[in-house]
């Protein structure tokens, strides 16, 4: 049985449109046979307030019900801009047992223990 997976998309302005990030995460999906269960998106500026974020709220509360396993993002600025908000949204979900993973670093939050991967840790915080 397939893990389900969240995919998170952000663009900054309505002019921008984010069908290449879905197609980059199906495809990841696919490789890593995990089933897309949800597709969260929202157009704002990722240095947006927390309570802005109609998205980030969306994830969290799809995350909270224990709808998915796992979230897909093609790179971190898409969770954010704010280092402190990234980190406090990539905390909760790790605190549910969430991994995220994020495409151009190739790397996931968690490890196969379910723990915070010691090296996206690093990487994150720097």
């Amino acid at each position: 049985m397939k893990k389900q997976a969240a995919i998170f998309v952000r663009c900054s302005t309505d002019l921008q449109d984010y069908e290449r990030q879905i197609k980059d995460l199906e495809a990841y999906a696919e490789r890593h046979s995990l089933q897309v269960v949800s597709h969260i998106s929202e157009k704002i500026s990722g240095a947006a307030n927390q309570e802005d974020r109609r998205g980030i709220s969306e994830l969290l509360e799809q995350a909270r019900s224990g709808k998915f396993q796992h979230v897909l993002v093609t790179e971190i600025s898409r969770i954010g801009r704010k280092p402190l908000l990234i980190l406090q949204t990539l905390e909760e979900l790790a605190e549910l047992k969430i991994n995220v993973h994020l495409l151009d670093m190739n790397l996931q939050t968690l490890g196969p223990d379910g723990k915070v991967s010691p090296m996206a840790e690093m990487l994150l915080y720097i």
